[in-house]
């Protein structure tokens, strides 16, 4: 199995048939909302909470995992937004406004935010 990107668009393509929403596929453009069947219990729900990023995320559901920590997977585009809405990445109930993280061209992150931000128990300041 096989998830591309092009564009804003990404593809689900397969060398055997594979279940999505419950039908048999073996290529599809994946819509926000749509459950790819990972083994006989196991499933990942594709998300685009926000229309305007072409960030996803990857939710994995159904499964008894030996790492139970990971249930999520960002695919970043642009920008990872963080806060307590329905069109954040990450919802994080503690942010009263969104905080975003943004990818440049040499490889770092950048942060804007209007609250103070604090990274490994350091205030950085209002980011910029």
């Amino acid at each position: 199995m096989t998830l591309s990107r092009s564009d804003d668009d990404y593809f689900l393509s397969a060398s055997a048939v594979l279940a999505v929403n419950d039908r048999a596929v073996r290529s599809k453009l994946l819509a926000s909302g749509d459950r790819i069947a990972v083994g006989p219990r196991g499933r990942v729900e594709f998300r685009r909470p926000n229309a305007a990023s072409g960030t996803a995320v990857l939710r994995v559901s159904g499964a008894r995992l030996p790492w139970g920590g990971v249930r999520e997977v960002l695919l970043m585009d642009r920008e990872i937004i963080l806060g307590p809405s329905t069109a954040a990445h990450v919802r994080v109930g503690e942010c009263r406004a969104p905080v975003i993280l943004q990818s440049t061209a040499d490889g770092r992150i950048l942060c804007r935010a209007e609250d103070t931000v604090v990274l490994g128990g350091q205030t950085s300041g209002r980011a910029a």
